[in-house]
């Protein structure tokens, strides 16, 4: 005989000897408990984006701060926040979610292409038909407004868009044959990068996950490439005119007067501009003439940044950052306060985060075992090892179990014809969305 407390064991011998279908019926009756966990997860996680809790961090987005805190791969977690967002607007589909109804996999295909007048079917489908079936039916059809943009096509256009998420959209449009020809040369170019980036005994598959899957390689590529920086490790040493007091660098005049390309700074600008790069001393007289003007030489030399990179593994050291591209060797010391330009006072920073460095007044002071990062109230910060729930394990009760159901959450395995299914939603959805156009009462 065995009793429940058999099941919250994860003792092989004991689990063992439970007959199979008590083991089935315990995963799939705790799959559904699952997604109802995971659906109240999802509700806290818009809440805290909601209220840019994950800026105070310092976190680039909320999907840096669940990478971060809570262990989330980059690719997972901003599909994590994006289905969040999504269970903050459409209320039956939230609903069922929590209820452990339907699965987070099921969930994440509606999220793609839901809007008010499909998502009650979508729901029904999700209810008979496998995540992967659901999977098929979504990506054949359109995402909300696809279609149903009646506004004028824009021959040519650059549109910048503020997410309000710590990211920004980039829109450019072109002739058709035009974007084709860049779509070509983009793929031939983060082809190059997957291949330089190939370590021995890795596959392009590796590389590729690595480096946060192929749209994340595109989208660096093409801003790389835009920005002139594409084949650089490091960070762009931006050509710009920096004209500083000596207290601007040191920090022991705030008020110290700075420059850049004639535009007043404040000297943490200046600072990070001077951090690493390429200098050129000028004697000024009194008036501000030049008198004499020195050669250029790199502060950072490109010996002790072969073997910055090789320590830090070519990647951001900022807590929860993974980033390998535009990274900046940034003086924990600045050189102009008599720190060292050498390897023990230098650490790898992505160009966010060393703007956040000098910026946005984080310190970083070295240890025995590395690094550690202040924020600007004093708090410490490292990356955090990921803490078990503290609650009690869920037990198998009468009141957290489906009756009648052995597996809540199963499809009905039968065969679809995902395009015909495909086909009938948009239809539907295009007829509810007309009623409603028509029943609308015209603004005054």
């Amino acid at each position: 005989m065995h009793t429940t407390d058999d099941l919250l064991t994860t003792d092989d011998t004991i689990l063992d000897e439970v007959p199979l279908e008590r083991l089935e019926a315990e995963i799939t009756g705790f799959a559904s408990r699952l997604a109802a966990a995971t659906a109240r997860w999802l509700v806290w996680i818009a809440a805290y984006d909601r209220r840019e809790g994950w800026a105070s961090w310092e976190a680039k987005s909320c999907a840096h701060w669940l990478n971060w805190h809570c262990g989330v791969s980059p690719r997972t977690a901003r599909e994590h926040v994006f289905v969040a967002r999504k269970l903050e607007v459409f209320a039956e589909l939230r609903s069922v979610f929590l209820a452990g109804e339907i699965s987070y996999s099921k969930v994440r295909a509606i999220a793609r292409v839901v809007e008010t007048h499909n998502e009650a079917d979508l729901i029904e489908i999700a209810r008979h038909s496998t995540a992967s079936q659901l999977d098929r039916i979504t990506g054949k059809m359109p995402a909300p407004g696809e279609e149903h943009d009646t506004e004028p096509k824009v021959i040519d256009a650059v549109e910048f868009r503020n997410n309000g998420d710590g990211t920004s959209t980039l829109l450019i449009t072109r002739p058709t044959a035009e974007i084709a020809a860049t779509k070509k040369a983009l793929y031939a170019k983060s082809s190059e990068v997957i291949d330089r980036q190939q370590g021995e005994g890795e596959t392009k598959t590796d590389v590729i996950d690595r480096l946060g899957g192929m749209k994340a390689i595109h989208a660096d590529t093409a801003t790389s490439l835009i920005a002139g920086d594409l084949d650089a490790k490091q960070g762009t040493q931006a050509a710009v005119l920096v004209v500083a007091d000596i207290d601007a660098l040191t920090a022991s005049d705030p008020t110290a007067e700075s420059t850049v390309d004639s535009q007043r700074v404040d000297p943490s600008v200046v600072q990070r501009l001077c951090c690493d790069g390429i200098i050129q001393t000028a004697l000024v007289d009194g008036n501000g003439h030049e008198q004499a003007i020195g050669s250029e030489h790199r502060i950072v030399p490109r010996r002790i940044r072969r073997l910055l990179e090789r320590r830090d593994h070519g990647m951001c050291q900022f807590p929860g950052c993974e980033s390998e591209h535009r990274l900046h060797a940034h003086h924990v010391i600045h050189w102009a306060n008599g720190g060292k330009t050498e390897l023990w006072n230098l650490i790898s920073l992505c160009h966010f985060h060393h703007h956040s460095v000098h910026e946005g007044g984080w310190k970083i002071t070295s240890t025995t075992h590395g690094w550690t990062f202040h924020d600007t109230n004093g708090n410490t910060h490292a990356v955090p090892v990921l803490r078990l729930p503290s609650s009690a394990p869920i037990r198998d009760t009468a009141a957290n179990r489906k009756n009648g159901a052995a597996a809540p959450l199963a499809g009905t395995g039968e065969r679809i014809n995902t395009g015909y299914v495909a086909d009938v939603l948009v239809a539907n959805t295009e007829l509810r969305r007309r009623r409603a156009d028509a029943h609308a009462v015209p603004s005054s």
